[in-house]
């Protein structure tokens, strides 16, 4: 209970407390900063899948239509809006390109103007279909990202999707809609969060046993201080306090208290003094009395 009364104990404990705030808000911080930096790395990497899969299937259309315009086909036919022919094109691209390396943790689809699905990788069986309100947005030309919960074949995964409508002429032609799990950051922020909760206990302890011997090495000569006081009694008026040379506010105290001691001993030698002198000048009076 008196150490619990102690200044040690209380800068041990407020210094441990502002540690536990100062330690709280990094980590809020630092697990937000990340949070945020891997979902927009996330974003980054769907945004360029998708143009890289509209680039190819451009690229394999052209080419396909190559041989069109050789037979004589009229313009119309090469259009990709709601063209059955550029349907097989890009089902066929993304049947052969679905098993590309890079794009291994790439879902993809790509949908008419229309909302029908003409082209899929084969693991999309468990992604739903594009909602009417936002797949009329995606018609507007407006890009989105979403973030659903689909259920696997082993387990539920959250999927991050973007679905951006590519352009021909002023019209929308098609929808291409890529979606990657976002496993690997959920595995990510719980490692992180596991590591953040074991190291904060355990700093804010191994910190507070640090200040605690830092606050006793402190306050030392205030306990030396302490001690040597308790000698000094009215025969023993001369004795001092040891003064630390630590140019601090410890320092100071010594020699106040040092200074207010010289003083109480010159108050009581002047009273000795005085004690003594009205015995002498009493003694022959009363010795006269007496006889």
């Amino acid at each position: 209970m008196v150490f619990a009364k102690s200044i040690r104990f209380k800068i041990t404990i407020l210094y441990m407390a502002i540690l536990a705030v100062t330690l709280t808000s990094f980590s809020g911080m630092l697990y937000h900063n990340v949070s945020t930096g891997l979902h927009e790395n996330m974003d980054t990497l769907l945004k360029s899948s998708a143009g890289g899969v509209e680039q190819a299937i451009d690229t394999y259309w052209q080419a396909s239509n190559i041989e069109a315009i050789e037979r004589g086909e009229k313009p119309e036919a090469l259009r990709k809006r709601r063209n059955y022919n550029f349907s097989k094109i890009a089902h066929r691209w993304v049947k052969q390109e679905s098993t590309d390396p890079r794009l291994l943790d790439i879902i993809i689809q790509i949908f008419d103007t229309d909302g029908n699905a003409i082209a899929s990788s084969k693991n999309t069986q468990n992604i739903s279909k594009i909602p009417d309100s936002d797949f009329i947005s995606v018609l507007q030309g407006k890009p989105r990202f979403d973030t659903i919960n689909s259920n696997g074949a082993f387990e539920a995964m959250k999927l991050r999707i973007f679905t951006t409508p590519v352009f021909e002429g002023e019209k929308v032609a098609y929808i291409v809609q890529v979606a990657s799990p976002l496993s690997s950051i959920e595995v990510a922020l719980n490692k992180l969060k596991v590591t953040l909760f074991i190291l904060f206990p355990l700093t804010v302890l191994i910190t507070g046993v640090m200040g605690a011997f830092l606050a006793k090495a402190t306050l030392h000569p205030v306990d030396s201080m302490i001690h040597t006081i308790h000698q000094i009694t009215a025969e023993n008026m001369k004795l001092r306090l040891k003064v630390p040379e630590t140019k601090d506010e410890i320092q100071h105290l010594a020699e106040t208290f040092n200074d207010m001691l010289k003083r109480l001993e010159s108050a009581f030698s002047s009273q000795r003094r005085l004690f003594e002198n009205l015995s002498h000048e009493l003694k022959t009076p009363l010795t006269i009395l007496k006889g």
